[in-house]
């Protein structure tokens, strides 16, 4: 019986010292990433969308942020219910560019929007849809919601002359 106490006991300190070692070291390395990436930018503009889905009301935050070349880029900054997306800056140009090649008398997937999400988190199956509420709010007002389902999109009218003012911001 000491034999098994003994082997016990050394397992539980193997298991309860390798998580503590696990645990505190993302968290520096979490801390280190974030700092350059915060002040590399300049807010020119926040907002909050809601989701697409009639099941929740639920928001996005957003900002429109310039980085030091006065490139702008869009940022989804927080959820105010449950569901992981990228935090990801996307430069507005791709946005524009992929918004662009759609046909205005057409309705359109978020899933479009796949292609301006690269990187950590451009993953996440949330990221298309959140940025489509946020392309439909009224601060970006890019899109519009499909009469056809409040889950498509069509090309805001002011499509052209919306992107312009948001690029002169």
């Amino acid at each position: 019986m000491s034999k098994t106490t003994s082997t016990k006991v050394k397992s539980l300190k193997v298991s309860q010292e390798k998580p503590a070692a696990v645990v505190e070291k993302p968290k520096e390395k979490t801390i280190e990433k974030a700092k350059p990436i915060d002040n590399d930018f300049q807010v020119v503009l926040e907002g909050q969308a809601k989701k697409l889905s009639p099941k929740t009301e639920g928001h996005i935050r957003f900002q429109l942020i310039k980085d030091k070349s006065k490139t702008l880029h869009l940022k989804m900054v927080s959820n105010s219910n449950g569901g992981n997306f990228s935090k990801n800056p996307i430069p507005f140009k791709l946005i524009e560019s992929v918004l662009s090649k759609q046909d205005k008398s057409k309705s359109f997937k978020s899933t479009i929007l796949k292609e301006a999400f690269v990187g950590k988190g451009s993953k996440s199956a949330n990221n298309t849809s959140f940025l489509a509420a946020v392309l439909r709010s009224k601060e970006i007002a890019l899109i519009v919601p499909s009469d056809k389902s409040q889950f498509l999109s069509n090309l805001s009218p002011e499509f052209k002359v919306q992107s312009k003012k948001l690029l002169a911001l």
